[in-house]
């Protein structure tokens, strides 16, 4: 069963790098026929099949009932969200993380205005799987890991947005309420 599914990964990346190649050679064409007949072409009664998605962008972040991390009360939390593929997992610092900023001395942080862009493995694991944590940040000392939880995202087209709201788990206790929201983008997002 391992096998098989590690031959249809690479199958579907495969294929995609195969539909890519082939979008480029039509586009090709195309310009070449315009070139040679001008506004007479007609357009393709078909469109092309839409493009894998390459960004997801996460937004809308927040948290409700943060425990304290710091020894005098308190936390000075940021999130971290990691995607996690099969392509990358077995290579180092292939993974790709993004973290909000941290917010000083605060149990209810929002995230207000911040956009998390990470890339998507093409032809990778779907659906997407993510691990997402809060972290509380030290000066003097390594940051602590307060909760975290992984899930998986399903909604995987081109332009699809989703939100969630998901509780996360940590030795100091839960964070109930771990919002976010998403878009999955064919397109890098401009900045």
């Amino acid at each position: 069963q391992k096998e098989a599914a590690e031959a249809l990964k690479q199958e579907r990346h495969s294929a995609f790098v195969t539909r890519q190649a082939l979008h480029a050679r039509i586009k090709e064409l195309e310009e070449q026929i315009r070139n040679l007949f001008g506004a007479q072409v007609v357009e393709p009664a078909a469109p092309p099949p839409p493009p894998d998605p390459v960004m997801i962008v996460f937004h809308s972040i927040s948290a409700k009932g943060i425990p304290n991390a710091d020894a005098g009360g308190g936390s000075d939390p940021y999130a971290r969200f990691t995607i996690i593929d099969d392509f990358t997992a077995n290579k180092p610092g292939k993974n790709q993380i993004g973290y909000t900023s941290y917010i000083q001395n605060e149990l209810d942080p929002n995230w207000a205005g911040e956009r998390l862009q990470l890339d998507l493995t093409p032809g990778g694991d779907r659906p997407i799987r993510l691990r997402v944590e809060v972290w509380d940040k030290d000066v003097k000392t390594a940051d602590d890991l307060i909760a975290s939880a992984e899930l998986s995202l399903s909604e995987i087209e081109s332009g699809v947005t989703g939100k969630r709201t998901i509780r996360l788990e940590g030795d100091d206790g839960p964070i109930p309420h771990f919002h976010f929201g998403w878009s999955v983008l064919a397109e890098k997002e401009e900045r």
